[in-house]
């Protein structure tokens, strides 16, 4: 993987200062190695989903995707430091989204990025690539709480800066380059999805809505106060969000025809789910509410205890009342 010839690195990292030429970099030939090792790992995934032959075919691509892991984190991982090759921001972030970073070894590799975040003023130094998967890397390792402060950060570089600063703010559209008002004209788009897969963190990461199958969706309530997101899918539009209160949590779901929503709510002692009917604001246990295929209490999801409720087409209010609330 040392031999891959690739020169580009990481694309449109934020120059600092705003307007010059520095940029922070990974050394050639690391992004590419990880793209090609991380391609094996969703062509053994999409073989296992297929099913067939391609579940066979997709055992020979995780042999390779393995074998590529490994000699990923031995060509660039220095033991000494806990660090992969230069230190630049993509180089913590992209070994652990791959997952090649020994167990052993993991702690430090992320403290060692958090520590690089710090040291960049609480902000992102990296560009396209690092950014697709910083947001997730950070959320997986119990950090979600420093990934919504860089995304609600509005000194430069920031998506923040993008939107307030005052030189030129950005409207309904995300730039190209991150400093932008700096820039000459040259490939430097004022509406472009350079840095567009945020959006997807905080559809499916943050406000807790993914699509899981055809028709499937998962809702899972988070750990911020309130929340909302409204999405299309093939089948309709999708609402979902929350709010906590003192002492309830108040969940709306819309679910399309046809569609199923697979809702994960806390499960503090003894906290019973009701359904407000919208009609006459009366309640009822969710297990007897039309609409609702099943109320399943105990049930564990990612270590934590939660209640899983299955809702069919509808519009929902799920009230759940405690004063021990707790976040999935």
């Amino acid at each position: 993987l040392k031999h891959i010839a690739e020169h580009y690195g990481d694309w449109i990292p934020p120059p600092w200062p705003a307007g010059s030429g520095k940029k922070e970099q990974p050394p050639h030939g690391f992004a590419a190695g990880f793209s090609l090792t991380r391609a094996f790992q969703q062509a053994a995934e999409l073989g296992r989903a297929a099913g067939g032959q391609a579940a066979v075919d997709a055992e020979a691509f995780e042999r390779l995707a393995t074998k590529l892991g490994a000699e990923f984190h031995a060509t660039h991982y220095n033991a000494m430091t806990k660090r992969y090759a230069n230190g630049a921001m993509i180089t913590y972030v992209l070994p652990l989204a791959l997952g090649v970073v020994p167990t052993e070894e993991e702690g430090p590799v992320f403290e060692n990025l958090l520590r690089k975040v710090d040291a960049n003023n609480g902000t992102w130094s990296g560009g396209i690539i690092n950014n697709r998967f910083l947001w997730d890397v950070l959320h997986d390792h119990r950090a979600a709480d420093r990934a919504l402060a860089m995304l609600r950060m509005r000194d430069y570089p920031s998506f923040g800066f993008m939107f307030f600063n005052p030189l030129e703010p950005a409207r309904q559209c995300m730039w190209e380059l991150p400093d932008a008002p700096y820039q000459g004209p040259g490939m430097n788009s004022r509406n472009h999805h350079a840095y567009s897969s945020v959006g997807h963190y905080l559809v499916t990461r943050v406000a807790g809505l993914s699509e899981i199958g055809a028709g499937e969706l998962e809702a899972v309530v988070g750990g911020l106060e309130r929340s909302a997101v409204r999405t299309r899918t093939s089948r309709g539009a999708v609402e979902f969000g929350w709010s906590y209160g003192a002492e309830e949590l108040i969940v709306d779901v819309l679910v399309p025809v046809g569609a199923v929503v697979q809702l994960f709510l806390p499960a503090p002692q003894a906290a019973a789910v009701e359904v407000v009917e919208s009609s006459s604001a009366r309640r009822r246990p969710a297990e007897f509410a039309a609409g609702v295929r099943a109320v399943r209490h105990g049930v564990r999801r990612r270590g934590a205890a939660v209640v899983h409720v299955t809702l069919g087409s509808g519009r929902f209010r799920l009230a759940q009342r405690s004063a021990e609330l707790l976040t999935v």
